[in-house]
């Protein structure tokens, strides 16, 4: 694993990435690859990455389901099937399946469908990561959590807990969320709130401007829409409607066999 030393961190052209589970891993290697001009920073406020990883699948890694038919697989996703297809159609299954092999990580198929590695530890998928991320020279700060972001001119300029600033030509956001129902602490909107005045300024212009396009019921239906992604918890996903229907906030709720609902589930 990389150290958190910043040496030759603001280069010509770099991508900040907040966030060090699977979503912002997978980010920052593919940028990598694409590009190997790219300083490529991950962002982390805990001590650890890929805490989720690690526990998913019962520590096995539920990887991905082996349903390679695009618009079957949508199907099994109700509180996101359309917006969905279009991202499966960049990104499927058998996408999936690939890059796991390229990188000498062998996926098996279960009775029900569930993809785990032939290892059945989540541990071959980290190490896949981590070993990803060091091949590329992608550094990693752990213990760092981001307290501002401004735009001057083509740069974002990242004020950090320890009042730390670093600089990036791009900004990937893949923070995730809580992995427990009592770490929600505010409603939908208090929430949307709290993010718009951290990252634009509580009195800014674009702030007010933003909560009012989330909240207005005038409001174009894209402009109002978020991508919500829940846990099958009952509890989780209650919490989350009753926070929303107060401002009426429409949005995409993806759960299905990405966080392993069964067919009963999906509906409830």
């Amino acid at each position: 694993m990389n150290s958190n030393k910043n040496k030759g961190i603001n280069s010509s052209k770099t991508v900040i990435i907040i966030g060090g589970g699977a979503a912002g891993f997978f980010c920052a290697i593919n940028a990598a690859k694409q590009n190997k001009n790219l300083s490529i920073i991950i962002i982390e406020k805990n001590n650890k990455v890929l805490s989720k990883v690690k526990v998913s699948g019962g520590g096995r890694c539920n990887v991905t389901h082996n349903c390679l038919d695009i618009a079957e697989l949508s199907k099994n996703y109700p509180r996101g099937e359309n917006f969905l297809k279009k991202v499966f159609h960049w990104f499927n299954v058998k996408n999936t399946i690939d890059w796991f092999k390229e990188h000498n990580v062998e996926l098996k198929t279960e009775d029900d469908g569930r993809m785990f590695p032939t290892s059945n530890s989540s541990d071959t998928i980290i190490d896949c990561f981590l070993s990803q991320i060091n091949k590329f020279n992608i550094k990693l700060l752990l213990q760092t959590d981001i307290k501002k972001i401004v735009k001057e001119g083509s740069k974002f300029i990242f004020e950090t807990n320890g009042k730390e600033i670093l600089k990036a030509d791009f900004v990937c956001i893949t923070a995730g969320g809580y992995s427990k129902i009592e770490q929600f602490k505010f409603s939908a909107e208090e929430s949307f709130k709290i993010l718009s005045n951290k990252f634009f300024g509580k009195s800014s212009e674009k702030s007010k401007k933003a909560r009012c396009r989330m909240t207005s019921k005038k409001s174009s239906p894209v402009r109002r829409r978020t991508l919500w992604l829940q846990r099958t918890d009952r509890a989780l996903r209650e919490l989350s409607a009753q926070g929303l229907l107060p401002i009426e906030f429409p949005g995409y709720a993806i759960g299905g066999l990405s966080v392993g609902e069964k067919p009963s589930e999906m509906y409830d």
